[in-house]
C-alpha cells in the first residue's frame, strides 16, 4: 500500500467522518511513512504543501480553522486510489472543458499566451505615464518576462487606472495575501516631488514617462 493511501486508510479508520486537527493529519503522515509514532513531532509547516493539495482535491474538508474531516473523495481513495484516482482526472477534465467552451470564455485562446509568463516587476506607474494615458489614478504594473506588461484600466475604453483583486484560490492557507486589493494611488504630486523622480531617471539615462 503506498504512503498516501495508508495516511487516509488510518485517517478513515481512527475518525471516519469526525473531525479532526492539522495535528492528526501529520501524525498519519509520520506513521504512514514507518516512523516512530512516539517520537511523532507535531511542528508548523510540517507537510503543509501536501495537506493543501489534498483539500484541493477534496480529499481533505476544511471546515474551520484547524478543523478537518476526511471528504467523500478520501474516503473513496482510502478505499480503490486507482479507480479514485481515474475518476478525478475525468472530473477535472470535464470542468476544464466546461469552463473553457462557456460563452463569456470564447475569447480566452486570445490570451492563452500569457500562459507560463513569468512577472519579473511590479510597480504603480509614475504620474508622466499617467499623463501619458490621461489618468489621475496610478495602476499596479505587472511587467512579464516577454518585454510587455499588464496594467489595469478601470474600464475597456481605458478612462482611468484600475485596481485589481488577488484571492487565495487555496482556502486552506492563513494570511498568505498580505495585500487582497492592488490598489491604485493618487497621481498628483507636489513640484519638488516631480523634480525628484525626474532626476531620478535622468541620473540613470532613462525617459521619465516610459514604461520600461
Amino acid at each position: 500500500m503506498k504512503i498516501k493511501q495508508q495516511i487516509f486508510v488510518n485517517l478513515f479508520n481512527k475518525f471516519d467522518d469526525k473531525p479532526f486537527a492539522l495535528k492528526d493529519i501529520r501524525e498519519q503522515i509520520w506513521i504512514a511513512q514507518g516512523k516512530n509514532p512516539k517520537k511523532f513531532i507535531s511542528k508548523q509547516g510540517y507537510y503543509n504543501a501536501n495537506i493543501g493539495e489534498w483539500v484541493t482535491d477534496k480529499l481533505l474538508l476544511k471546515e474551520a480553522k484547524n478543523t478537518y474531516k476526511l471528504g467523500l473523495y478520501g474516503m473513496q481513495y482510502s478505499k480503490n486510489p486507482n479507480q479514485f484516482n481515474a475518476m478525478l482526472r475525468e472530473v477535472k477534465k470535464n470542468a476544464k472543458d466546461y469552463t473553457d467552451n462557456l460563452p463569456h470564455n470564447k475569447y480566452r485562446v486570445n490570451f492563452t499566451h500569457l500562459i507560463g509568463r513569468k512577472i519579473i516587476n511590479v510597480r504603480h506607474l509614475n504620474p508622466e505615464e499617467c499623463d501619458n494615458f490621461k489618468w489621475h489614478s496610478s495602476p499596479l504594473a505587472l511587467f512579464l518576462d516577454d518585454s510587455t506588461c499588464l496594467i489595469p484600466q478601470s474600464d475597456d475604453e481605458g478612462n482611468n487606472g484600475g485596481a485589481m483583486a488577488h484571492i487565495d484560490l487555496n482556502d486552506w492557507r492563513e494570511d498568505y495575501i498580505q495585500e487582497d486589493v492592488l490598489h491604485v494611488v493618487d497621481v498628483h504630486q507636489s513640484d519638488e516631488e516631480l523634480r525628484k523622480e525626474k532626476e531620478y531617471y535622468m541620473n540613470r539615462g532613462m525617459t521619465s514617462g516610459t514604461i520600461d
